[in-house]
């Protein structure tokens, strides 16, 4: 009788053992994918909600880049058949060097296409454009022109 209950009990393990191996019925948990980072949205460093500008005038703004990434302007004005001119330049280019075509003047973007609306102003501001600079709209006409403008910039 001692081998029936050896063999029992050793049948019993082999057994449990067995189906201690054996998952429940229950649907496997899938491990979660993380949730990307949702890219902040750009800043904005400068905005002129209306200028208004005579034929063969300027208006500059002197603005800061606060820090590295990319950097847009957009420009747009009322008539298309007014050309409008945008340019983004360091801010040591005054108004006096950039129409003497200055070489201390640094372009940063511009935009000369006649009648093409909007301007869009764009490039990378490394360490060394962070800081000032000026943005130049320039209204070669034919007629009054009125319009607006916003900078923004990007981060990586």
């Amino acid at each position: 009788m001692t081998l029936t209950v050896r063999y029992r009990l050793a049948a019993m393990i082999a057994v449990a053992t067995a189906l201690s191996g054996c998952g429940n019925d229950a649907p496997a948990t899938p491990t979660p994918s993380p949730t990307p980072t949702p890219t902040p949205p750009p800043q904005v460093i400068s905005y002129q909600p209306v200028w208004e500008l005579p034929d063969d005038f300027y208006i500059v703004d002197q603005f800061a880049i606060p820090a590295t990434g990319t950097v847009t302007a957009t420009v747009d004005w009322q008539s298309g058949s007014n050309n409008v001119d945008a340019y983004i330049t360091n801010a040591a280019c005054t108004p006096a060097m950039f129409f003497a075509r200055d070489r201390r003047c640094r372009f940063y973007d511009k935009d000369e296409r006649p009648s093409a609306k909007p301007s869009v102003l764009r490039f990378e501001a490394g360490q060394d454009r962070v800081g000032a600079a000026r943005i130049y709209i320039i209204n070669k006409g034919p007629a009054a022109e009125r319009g607006s403008f916003i900078i923004e910039l990007s981060r990586p």
